[in-house]
Parts: structure tokens; C-alpha cells; sequence
């Protein structure tokens, strides 16, 4: 029956707690005789501390380099912890093989004899056990185990040293325990030596005790050695990183504030020499003004000894400022309470950071007076940073958060569809990277202004869908003006152009009429009128509508004249002989409402036309979508006047032609009269030449000669 590792364990425990006690080492006379193997074992054993393993780290090249078979082994479980390289060569296992074993799968006692032999063991008083080990040829051993507790890392371990005694016990393994009864034949043999052998183990014991103190003794010494060896190297290794340290390091006393110790680098850096430095403090290297707060960071040192003492300004020997940041520790340097610090130098730094701040400044200022924003949008967050003036060209103050629905809700409603389709585009994959457009915006005042958006796709999704877009926006506002005053004033002088040629195809109303109308087309009107004013200066007379304003507003085919007194705000222009523009027209004051039949007014502009020191004519429109402008008074200016100019010499023509029918019939009454009718037909002939001057012949008219019927 093969002995289970509890077995062997037991007997392993039983063995070490025997061996800790010398005193039951044999004694009686019954026990075999002892050999000076036994007795160096023993002493070996147990005069080696329990917690030598751990204390000594040499002990393991002790049990590494002996020759004596070893085996370390954990008592709990019967596992082979370790065996020493004599133990590989006996067992024929490699190191590795016998740490993978149990003691059991080597020790070949079955359970009944392993019972045997413990209680033979223990009769004997013996402090070893013979047991019969197998090696990994088959072989049986018969060998003599010695064991000793270890405590190794706080694990328990038996230290088994085994002895080779097969030449001895050549008998058969069932005949060995019959030993007891030959050994007490030879007892009384044993008693007689027994006195000689504890003189010679009290000898060798002395020895043996000797001997372990001098290993410990040698192992502390190499020990201690090492230590110092290590410390040695350890401070030559903070002395270099000291002094070869990149940054400028330095020692200060914290009660004198004294330098003791300076690295190269603050040499370098300072322009002191080490010397100079040694005789300085550290207030020797700040500005004057800068030593109270030295003073207040000195007496607020952190408790753990590590300051981060942020940015200070030092001086240099050649009386440089500079600026650095401080890092510090309190130590113990050369028995004194002392700082080490570490100065990093960030002047570079600072001014570029200041360089930086200047131009983001300067770029600010610029893009602002510009009227210039930069923003980038991510599209899946629909979010946008943007600069800080990117909200006030749409006359907005600053909003929280700028969405894609926050830019469509302010630009104008026209120019949303196109806005939204441009932008669709481009984010779509395969789409454009690049985008600009034009748009208008309302602003609060409900002026309209332009902006000039330009984006730029710079990441795209896997799909090629637009991810960040960046961009610029611009207000063109003057620009569009410029633009939009061009091509007015181009339709303004090409309708004036035409004026004449209409008004020979046109009767007096329908060319008002049409001029009217071209009032409201390049003012963007809805509602035009023309009055004219009578020579006396207190009648208003209407001339009519546009046809636009007569199919919008049948009202307004009734009451042609209306007393100046009684004509609201728009007669202004006559009351004051200059130009009116109302655009809130409903909160004017003093509007006195609008004559009967006139049609709903929201803004105005009424121009007076002035001819010889009176006002022939007011010109105004209406209704205008967007607030009128300075460029919309002179476009009804130049209408009101032009139009004028064409009806008066339209109106001295047709008096004209009025008078030269009247001589025309005077001529021929007169045919038949002698001289003076030959001279007038001469006027008459000078007078259908003249019909395109109305004034000159005017004025020559007034110079004939007042004579009899002629006059009449």
C-alpha cells in the first residue's frame, strides 16, 4: 500500500517538532548507536534560527553549492517546493522534475511500514527517519532523513536533508524493523559509549556553533558591504541627475536661505560663477519689489514637503529679468533643513504667448472693423463655435448656441430655399467642397443688410456625407448698395431716356400714369401718386393712380382735390419745399389721416417738384417692403422732375400751337389788307418754324407791334 502524502507529512511534522528540542536527543538505552553523521545533522539542524531562510539571503547559494542531498518541502501538502542541485544528481531527476513531485511519489514505504516506522522512530528517540526512496532508474535507496522548519516569506517549509545508507542496509525491506530486538542485545554496549559520545557532541557543537555564527557573521559583513556599495552608487546617481540636469537646480537653507549646492546648468544660466552663488541667498537673485511675496510663499510651505510655487521673476548677473516656474521639496542636505528647487526658465515662452495674444487681438480687431466672422460647424452635434462677432452681423447679440435652424430662421425668406439647397449640396457625398452665396438679413430695426457666407467641407464622413465644415462670413452690405445703386441709377437713366419718347406717344394722364409706375418699379413700391399744386399754393390736385394701384384699391378713383390744410404728413414736402420719408408711417405724428379714397399707407416718400420759387408737383410712392432709402428720394427726385419738365413743355407747346392757330385765322381775316399782311404772314411763317422754342416766341410775340385790329 503506497503512503499518501498526509502520511508523510505527519511524519515530516513529527520529525521537526523532535528536532527542535536537543535535550531528546538519544539517551536511552535502547537507542542505536550514534554516528557523527547523525550528530553534524542534528547540530546543523538546529542551530540554524527557524527564520534564517528569509534573514540571509545568501542561504540560498549555501543550499544551492552543498553537497549534501536537499530537499525544501511544504508540510501541508507533501509538494517539493525546491531541490538543491545534489539532490537532481542522486534522484537522476532534473530540478525542475523533482518540483513538480511530491515526497510521496520518491518514498516507496507503503502506509503499514511508514506507521512502523515513525513509531520505531519515536521508541528510539530518534530525531531521523530511514526510509527507502526510489530513484528515476527504479533503484531503491535506503537513505537516513533529516528535517528542519523553515519559515521562508511567511510560508511554513521543511528543510529534509537525506544521507545515502544503502551499503549499510543491504537486508530486506520486511526484516529491518527487527532491528529493535537486536539492538537491545547490544544496549548495554551503547550505554558505555554513551558518555564518550556526548563529549564528543559537546565539542562538536561548540564547533558547529562557531562556525554558523562566522557564516552569519560573513554574510552580514558582505551584506552591510553590498548596502554601502548600493548607497554609494545611488547618491553618485543623484549627484549626476543634480548636476547634469538640463534645468537650473540649486539647494537653499530654508533658515539662512543661503545657497549650498548649484547645478551647472543655473551656472550656465545665471552667469554666477559656483562660487559667487555659494556666497549669495536666494534674495540676491529677485527683484526688491518681489521679496515680500518671497517671504509670504516661504512661511505657507506645503506640509509634504513638494511646492509648486508657480511663476516668479529672477535676475540675472548681467541684470536680465527673467520669468520662471518653481517647483520645490523640502530635504535634509548635510544635516540641515534645506529646499531643493528646480527652476524652469518660460520667458520665450511668455513672450510668445504675449506675441500670440497681440496678433489673435489685432486679427480680432481686424476681422471686426472689416465686418469679418470665422466659424466651424460640425454637423453631427448641429453645432457651431464661432468667432466673437459672428452674431452681431446678423444684428443679434450673442447667442448661446447657433444652430443650422438659427441661421435659416434670421436670413431673409426669400433667399432661405436657395440658402438651404447650396449648403445640401455640398454636405451631400460627392457633393461640392467648396460654397459661397450671398443672403440678406432683417434686422431688428428691419434694416436689410447683405452677408457673404464662404464654407469649406474639411471632413467627410465614410459614407462621403459632410462631417466639419469651416468657413468666413462678410457683410457686403456696402457693397450690394454700390452694386444695387448701379444698376438703378443704369434702369433710373435708361427710363428717364425714355421718358420723352412716351410722352409723345401718350396723352398728359396716361404719361403721368407711366411715370408712376416707373416710380414704383425702381423704388420696389407698391403705390405711387402725383398732385399737382396750384398756382396759389393751397390746392392739391391728384392726377391718378397706376394701373397696379387701381386694380389693387378701387378706392382710389375718388376725390381728385384736397385743401392743403387739410393734408396729413405726406403734404410736408410742400409745406417744407424738400423731401418727406416716413417708415413707420402708422406712428407718424400729426398725419391727420388720408384725404377719402386714398389707398392704406405703411411708408412714404413724397418729393416736391420746385419751378420758379413755387412747387408744381409732388412725387411720392409707398409701401415699400423695406425701409426707403437716400438713393429711393433721389430716383423720385429725378422722376418727379424729369416727368415735370416734360408735361410743362408739352403743356407751352400745346399753348404754342393754341396761339398759332389763332394767327393762323388772323392771318387769313387779314388776307386781303396791303403791307401788313404780307409782314405777318412773314411772323406767321417764323412763328411755325419757332414752335420747338416756346419762350423765344413767347418773348417775340410780346414785341409786335400794338396796332388797330391787329392788337384785338
Amino acid at each position: 500500500m503506497t503512503p499518501s502524502t498526509a502520511d508523510i507529512a505527519a511524519a515530516s511534522a513529527m520529525e521537526y517538532r523532535r528536532a527542535g528540542r536537543p535535550a531528546s536527543w538519544p539517551r536511552a538505552a535502547s537507542a542505536p548507536p550514534i554516528s557523527l553523521r547523525h550528530i553534524l545533522a542534528a547540530l546543523w539542524l538546529a542551530l540554524i534560527p527557524s527564520t534564517l531562510f528569509a534573514q540571509v539571503p545568501d542561504f540560498r547559494q549555501v543550499f544551492d553549492d552543498h553537497g549534501v542531498v536537499m530537499l525544501l518541502i511544504d508540510p501541508a501538502s507533501g509538494q517539493i517546493v525546491d531541490a538543491n542541485p545534489a539532490a537532481a544528481d542522486f534522484y537522476g531527476y532534473g530540478r525542475d522534475a523533482l518540483r513538480s513531485m511530491t515526497i510521496a511519489q520518491i518514498n516507496s514505504f507503503s502506509a503499514e511500514l511508514l506507521a512502523a516506522e515513525r513509531a520505531l522512530a519515536e521508541k528510539e528517540n530518534r530525531n531521523y527517519f530511514i526510509f527507502r526512496h526510489r530513484l528515476a532508474s527504479g533503484e531503491l535507496r535506503t537513505v537516513e532523513v533529516y528535517s528542519h522548519p523553515f519559515e521562508f516569506d511567511g510560508r511554513p517549509l521543511l528543510l529534509s536533508m537525506i544521507h545515502d545508507i544503502t551499503p549499510g542496509r543491504s537486508l530486506e525491506e520486511g526484516m529491518w524493523h527487527y532491528q529493535q530486538r537486536l539492538e537491545e542485545l547490544v544496549a548495554a554496549r551503547t550505554a558505555e559509549a554513551e558518555a564518550r559520545h556526548r563529549a564528543v557532541i559537546a565539542l562538536l557543537a561548540g564547533l558547529s556553533v562557531a562556525a554558523v555564527l562566522t557564516l552569519v557573521l560573513v554574510l552580514a559583513i558582505r551584506r552591510i558591504k553590498r548596502a554601502e556599495a548600493e548607497l554609494r552608487e545611488s547618491d553618485a546617481l543623484y549627484r549626476h541627475l543634480f548636476h547634469a540636469n538640463p534645468n537650473p537646480m540649486w539647494v537653499f537653507e530654508l533658515a539662512t536661505l543661503r545657497f549650498l549646492a548649484v547645478n551647472d546648468a543655473a551656472v550656465s544660466h545665471y552667469g554666477y560663477s559656483r562660487d559667487e552663488f555659494l556666497s549669495m541667498t536666494i534674495k540676491d537673485i529677485r527683484p526688491p519689489e518681489d521679496l515680500p511675496r518671497l517671504y509670504e510663499n516661504l512661511g505657507e510651505l506645503p506640509a509634504g514637503g513638494l511646492d509648486q510655487a508657480g511663476v516668479w521673476r529672477h535676475l540675472k548677473k548681467d541684470g536680465s529679468v527673467i520669468e520662471v516656474e518653481i517647483t520645490s521639496h523640502v530635504l535634509e542636505f548635510d544635516r540641515r533643513e534645506c529646499e531643493l528647487v528646480l527652476a524652469h526658465d518660460i520667458t520665450a515662452r511668455r513672450q510668445a504667448e504675449e506675441r500670440l495674444r497681440e496678433s489673435e487681438e489685432r486679427l480680432r480687431l481686424s476681422t471686426e472693423l472689416a465686418q469679418v466672422a470665422v466659424w466651424d460647424y460640425r454637423v453631427p452635434t448641429d453645432r457651431m463655435s464661432r468667432s466673437k462677432n459672428h452674431d452681431s452681423l446678423y444684428g443679434l447679440p450673442w447667442q448661446d448656441d447657433w444652430e443650422f435652424g438659427t441661421f435659416l430662421d434670421v436670413i431673409h425668406p426669400d433667399d432661405r430655399p436657395r440658402a438651404r439647397e447650396t449648403i445640401r449640396q455640398s454636405l451631400a457625398p460627392g457633393g461640392p467642397d467648396h460654397y459661397a452665396f450671398d443672403f440678406r438679413v432683417i434686422h431688428p430695426d428691419q434694416s436689410i443688410h447683405w452677408l457673404s457666407v464662404v464654407g469649406q467641407v474639411v471632413e467627410r464622413g465614410p459614407d462621403g456625407s459632410g462631417m466639419t465644415v469651416r468657413g468666413t462670413l462678410t457683410d457686403v452690405t456696402e457693397r450690394k448698395r454700390g452694386e444695387l445703386a448701379l444698376a438703378l441709377a443704369a434702369r433710373r437713366d435708361q427710363a428717364l431716356l425714355n421718358l420723352p419718347e412716351a410722352a409723345e406717344a401718350l396723352d398728359e394722364a396716361a404719361f403721368m400714369q407711366r411715370g408712376q409706375e416707373l416710380a414704383e418699379e425702381l423704388t420696389g413700391s407698391r403705390i405711387a401718386v402725383i398732385h399737382l399744386v396750384d398756382d396759389d399754393q393751397e390746392t392739391i390736385e391728384r392726377v391718378t393712380w397706376p394701373r397696379a394701384t387701381l386694380e389693387q384699391d378701387c378706392r382710389a378713383t375718388r376725390d381728385k382735390h384736397c385743401p392743403v390744410s387739410q393734408a396729413g404728413v405726406w403734404a410736408d414736402a410742400l409745406r417744407l419745399r424738400a423731401p418727406v420719408v416716413f417708415n413707420d408711417y402708422a406712428n407718424a405724428p400729426d398725419k391727420h389721416g388720408l384725404p377719402q379714397g386714398d389707398a392704406g399707407l405703411e411708408r412714404l416718400i413724397s418729393v416736391p417738384v420746385i419751378e420758379d420759387g413755387r412747387v408744381r408737383m409732388l412725387t411720392g410712392v409707398g409701401n415699400k417692403p423695406e425701409p426707403y432709402s437716400g438713393a429711393d428720394v433721389e430716383t423720385v427726385r429725378l422722376l418727379g422732375e424729369s416727368i415735370w419738365r416734360i408735361v410743362s413743355k408739352k403743356r407751352q407747346q400745346a399753348e404754342l400751337r393754341q396761339k398759332l392757330a389763332e394767327l393762323q385765322q388772323w392771318y387769313e381775316v387779314m388776307l386781303g389788307r396791303e403791307g401788313r399782311i404780307l409782314e405777318l404772314k412773314r411772323e406767321a411763317d417764323a412763328l411755325r418754324q419757332r414752335l420747338d422754342e416756346p419762350r423765344r416766341y413767347a418773348e417775340d410775340l410780346a414785341d409786335l407791334p400794338q396796332e388797330g385790329g391787329i392788337a384785338e
